[in-house]
Parts: structure tokens; C-alpha cells; sequence
């Protein structure tokens, strides 16, 4: 069942979510010539972070983390595309990320394995790539362009300088709200697969409404992970090629058959055991919070499900009879 729009900002505007991605045959010109780049998406507190870690082990895939700024400058090309607004998102994220604490928005048991946001070496070049693809795009919209070739051309810049600089071939592209901008990331980088991180929204509602970002009720919570997740699960049945859903309570406890699962869908050889074996050096997987919201006082949990509880249902989400966490299907 299809949750409606609530919580979050609005959608971008480009038609139909669910509508098929263009073909590279029927993509601009060069897009074919731009860097492989794998998209990471979901609610936030869903695993994404995880599955970004797990896969930038691997010797081909460079991660890279939390490029909200291309989200938000997709929502100002999609609605309004004010150059001014395009250079103060810029400039804001800048700023945000020369003071970022990897630190701040994660538990105790969490981090980023490759480092916040994981530039590496882009650092130092960083805001010059960002601040001259910035005005580019600024010319396209103040030219009439729709801006959506030029942000293109934005983000393929950082893509291949980064694998450059890494020396791999893939960007796995972490950022929760690419969930509301799958078909102008589909625009942007045709045939690129997207990897979507789904959790039970109660669990999600339990961990975000304790963080600085997202919603700060449970209720609250039911209505915009409802959005989130239908959005990019839309999205996913009309592309059933490109897009492949990763269930957090898979992943946490059947490590190597997710990852395994994931790594055919990218078209790789299946190296789960040597890759989770590397990973396992600096952290362990911990599923200690899953099933957290069986502590939910029943108003709380009625009042999320209120919002959620057909998703949850479609998700196959549902109370175990023996009183454990939950379980997807298989």
C-alpha cells in the first residue's frame, strides 16, 4: 500500500517516481563516458551506513559518504532553479563539512569505517570541485537550462576524481534521501543500480527520534519513513534491474549471504568471506538493537502504525509469534 507524502521536504518534480529510467541509449550526450557509481539510499537509521562500510573493503569499490548536497541541489533544480540558492547550498555544505564530527549523530557501536564522509585525498580539492561545479550549474539555469545535464557533470567531477585518487572503479554513493530523487538520479547516471537499506520503521522511529536529524516523534517518524521507503520502493518495481532492496535484519544477522547477494547484483565476484573477514578487523556488527520498539508505550506504537502500518504489512514486518524481533521474508 502506497504511504502519502508527510514529514519531509517536497518531492522532486519530474514526473511520475515510479517511472522507468532512461536507457543509456536514450541518455545525454556523454553520459556514458561518466563514472560508475553504485547509489545507496533509504531512511536514515536503516543500515546504510553498515552496507557502505561492509562494501568499501573491497578492492574495486570507493565509498563515499552523506553527499546531502547533491540531494538538496536536485530539489532546487527540480522546483525553483535560483542560481543564488544554488551557491548558498553549496557554500553552506561547505562549511558543515570543514566542522563535521563523524561522531556527533552515531552510537556508540557505530562509525565510519573509511572515515567521515570518506574523501580521502579529495580533501584538498574539495571546495574548489564543488564551488566551480557550482557556478556551472549556476550558468546552465541562468541560461534556461534544466540544470539536470549540468549537475550531472557536478557530481561525475567529484565521482571520478575520487576513484581516481583511490584507485578504484566504482563509487558506492552512500546518502539516505537519495530515496526522494531516484529518477533524476536515474537521469543523471543511466543504468547506475541503486542499493535500497530497509529496516522495520519502528525500530528506525526508536533510534532516529533520539538524533539531531529527522523527526522527533515516533508518530512523526511513522509518517516520514512511510514516505521515504515508498518512494524508492516505487521506484524499484519499475526498475527491477537497477534496484535491489537490503534488509538491516539480514544484513546484521546473515552477513555473508546479504552481502554475498549483493555483490552478484553489482555484477562482482562473490568475495564476502575475505571482504567481511577485513571488516571484522576494526568493528563488529552488532544487532543488540533490533526489536527496540517493543518498548514503545501502545499509544506511541498505535500512532506510528497509524501512519506505517500497511508498509510495514507489504514489507512483511509483522509481530513473531515467538516474541523476537521481527524478520523479513526471505
Amino acid at each position: 500500500a502506497r504511504a502519502g507524502p508527510a514529514g519531509g521536504p517536497a518531492p522532486v518534480e519530474l514526473g511520475d517516481a515510479a517511472r522507468p529510467a532512461r536507457r543509456a541509449g536514450a541518455a545525454s550526450q556523454g553520459a556514458a563516458e561518466r563514472a560508475r557509481v553504485v547509489f545507496v539510499c533509504g531512511a536514515g537509521r536503516s543500515g546504510t551506513t553498515l552496507l557502505t562500510d561492509m562494501l568499501g573493503v573491497h578492492g574495486e569499490l570507493a565509498p563515499l559518504y552523506e553527499t546531502e548536497f547533491i540531494t538538496d541541489l536536485a530539489r532546487e533544480i527540480g522546483r525553483f532553479r535560483r542560481p543564488a540558492a544554488v551557491m548558498s547550498i553549496v557554500n553552506r555544505w561547505l562549511e558543515r563539512w570543514q566542522n563535521y564530527d563523524e561522531h556527533v549523530d552515531k552510537g556508540a557501536n557505530e562509525q565510519f569505517v573509511h572515515g567521515a564522509h570518506f574523501f580521502g585525498g579529495l580533501a584538498d580539492s574539495l571546495p574548489s570541485l564543488l564551488l566551480g561545479g557550482a557556478r556551472r550549474l549556476c550558468r546552465s539555469l541562468a541560461n534556461g537550462g534544466s540544470g539536470v545535464q549540468a549537475l550531472a557533470e557536478f557530481c561525475d567531477a567529484i565521482f571520478a576524481e575520487h576513484l581516481r585518487r583511490e584507485g578504484k572503479s566504482v563509487v558506492v554513493n552512500k546518502t539516505p534521501s537519495y530515496s526522494e530523487i531516484l529518477p533524476l538520479l536515474a537521469q543523471m547516471f543511466p543504468g547506475a543500480k541503486v542499493l535500497h537499506c530497509i529496516r522495520d520503521g519502528r525500530d528506525v522511529a526508536c533510534s532516529i527520534v533520539q538524533r539531531r536529524f529527522g523527526p522527533r516523534t515516533i508518530e512523526q517518524s511513522g509518517l516520514w519513513w512511510a514516505s521515504r521507503v515508498q518512494r524508492a520502493v516505487d521506484w524499484g518495481r519499475a526498475n527491477p534491474d537497477l534496484y535491489k532492496e537490503v534488509r538491516y535484519e539480514r544484513l546484521v544477522r546473515e552477513s555473508r549471504q546479504e552481502l554475498s547477494q549483493v555483490l552478484r547484483f553489482l555484477g562482482l565476484a562473490d568475495q564476502a568471506v575475505p571482504m567481511l573477514h577485513r571488516y571484522g578487523r576494526t568493528t563488529t556488527v552488532d544487532g543488540g538493537r533490533m526489536g527496540a520498539w517493543r518498548s514503545l508505550p501502545r499509544a506511541e506504537l498505535l500512532a506510528f502504525e497509524g501512519h506505517a502500518g500497511e508498509l510495514l504489512e507489504a514489507l512483511g514486518y509483522r509481530d513473531s509469534p515467538r516474541g523476537g524481533p521481527d524478520s523479513p521474508p526471505p
